[in-house]
């Protein structure tokens, strides 16, 4: 016999940053800060979708075009279950735009609430990550806000193999995250269609020593070792000063300071110093009149959590 649909689903979906230096595409780091979403059947009538939370979100699309939707009605498709109609409430915390996986949270949110809500639960998480990944495009933030924790993909013929790593409990990230947007469509098309062999292979060699070291906690020489030719040298462009607050983040203290994502926000990891590290970073950009936030987060090791359902 078939279990009863889930009426009330809540979800929380963590922060990422992805790319860690030279893992383009394939490595994430689950960070503890949330976006929640909460899922109810209504009895008639049509979706009703309210957005709160950080700066911007009033531009986001209050109909059937939003991203939680989009990833609902897509598994709803798949599963061949008719979507009630819903009150969605979306709280962000997590800035928009701004290379913390924001948009991860919202297709990961809206494909596990689909499936939770159909009452048979018919994907695994294997198919939902497929499925998720196809609407992203990418598979490093969605993986680790899924999953959490530090987690490696790898696409493997119609799906995805992930490994989940458990980061060293004290290690912090320093987020540097300036007040202007980035997609991640305009940072891609400064990528090149081809790398030279040796590129390619300076970033092969790094991942299983980015890995090392940020579950070790032992950071010596991670500014080296995160070295990235694929991606970073490219999008710099588009990130003001961001030579001078890599300079100033590891003058501060930091062990290594990659762009978070596609940028623009930039992550400084270390151990210790952290606010120290925050504020000369910071300071680069207020020096030049460019409005700025700070975020100093541990590694989140859960993932997507479901905090109520009924």
């Amino acid at each position: 016999m078939l279990r009863q649909p889930h009426r009330y689903i809540k979800l929380r979906v963590p922060a990422s940053t992805a790319n860690l230096g030279a893992g383009y595409d394939c490595l994430g780091l689950a960070l503890k800060l949330y976006n929640y979403f909460e899922f109810r059947i209504l009895e008639k009538g049509r979706t009703k979708l309210y957005i709160q939370g950080v700066e911007g979100y009033r531009e986001l699309p209050m109909t059937r075009t939003n991203l939680v939707y989009r990833a609902l009605a897509r598994i709803a498709r798949l599963t061949k279950v008719q979507l009630p109609p819903l009150e969605i409430n979306i709280h962000l915390n997590i800035p928009l735009a701004r290379g913390l996986g924001s948009s991860a949270t919202a297709i990961v949110a809206g494909m596990l609430a689909a499936n939770l809500l159909s009452g048979q639960n018919k994907l695994s998480n294997q198919q939902l990550l497929r499925e998720i990944v196809k609407m992203e495009g990418h598979p490093d933030n969605v993986t680790a806000a899924f999953f959490g924790g530090l987690t490696a993909v790898m696409k493997k013929n119609k799906g995805f193999l992930y490994k989940r790593y458990r980061p060293y409990s004290k290690l912090k990230a320093v987020l540097v995250i300036p007040d202007y947007s980035l997609p991640t469509t305009d940072a891609r098309q400064l990528l090149p269609e081809q790398v030279p062999h040796a590129d390619a292979v300076s970033n092969l060699s790094r991942i299983p020593f980015i890995i090392d070291r940020l579950c070790s906690g032992e950071l010596e020489n991670l500014q080296e070792i995160m070295d990235d030719r694929l991606h970073q040298p490219y999008r710099k462009s588009l990130v003001k000063y961001y030579d001078q607050m890599v300079r100033r983040g590891l003058q501060a203290g930091a062990k290594a300071v990659v762009l978070s994502g596609a940028g623009p926000a930039l992550v400084a990891f270390c151990l210790s110093a952290a606010e120290k590290i925050a504020t000369a970073m910071s300071d680069v950009l207020a020096r030049r009149n460019i409005r700025n936030s700070t975020l100093i987060l541990s590694p989140d090791t859960y993932g997507t959590r479901i905090l109520k359902m009924a």
